[in-house]
């Protein structure tokens, strides 16, 4: 497993180890806060047999929360975690949880040209350590007309810039 490192604009440490560990268990992350796993043996079975797969992940997924960051801040963030945890030159991948406007809010520029700008400056730096960088956006109301899906590049939020300046974009 490749280091990893999760920037998260919403959820702190705690809320996403429950997620990621019932993910792993295959579980409702509520059985994992309650502790009502413990009751259940097909649960404590799941949840044993996960234990052994930790051990993959120590030393390699990094979370740093990070609400409101500017997109500067987090290109800082993410040389100096390259730099210092990674090394130049290896393979990592950059998890950005989520486009959205953030304290960068630049007031002579409309909210698409900034999240166009971010996904911009996120390539860009991906380009330049030579690094994947993922990133989620949301789907406008409009990839929901007259109950008809409509899963296209059309339905991106936000910014058409999203999908110009985008590697790769898939819709989930």
């Amino acid at each position: 497993l490749n280091p990893v490192l999760y920037l998260d604009t919403e959820m702190d440490l705690e809320l996403n180890s429950w997620r990621a560990a019932a993910g792993e268990a295959v579980i409702n992350p509520w059985f994992l806060e309650t502790g009502a796993w413990a009751k259940n043996r097909e649960l404590i079975e799941k949840v044993e047999k996960s234990f052994k797969n930790y051990k993959d992940y120590i030393g390699k997924i990094y979370h740093k929360q990070c609400p409101n960051a500017s997109i500067n801040e987090i290109l800082a963030i993410i040389r100096k975690w390259y730099f210092k945890k990674v090394g130049r030159g290896n393979p990592c991948l950059v998890v950005y949880d989520y486009l959205k406007i953030t304290s960068d809010i630049d007031k002579n520029r409309q909210e698409w040209q900034q999240l166009g700008d971010k996904v911009s400056m996120l390539n860009e730096i991906g380009a330049e350590l030579d690094i994947h960088i993922w990133s989620a956006g949301q789907q406008n109301r409009s990839a929901h007309i007259n109950n008809q899906r409509n899963d296209d590049s059309t339905t991106v939020g936000g910014s058409d810039r999203i999908n110009m300046y985008s590697c790769f974009n898939a819709i989930f």
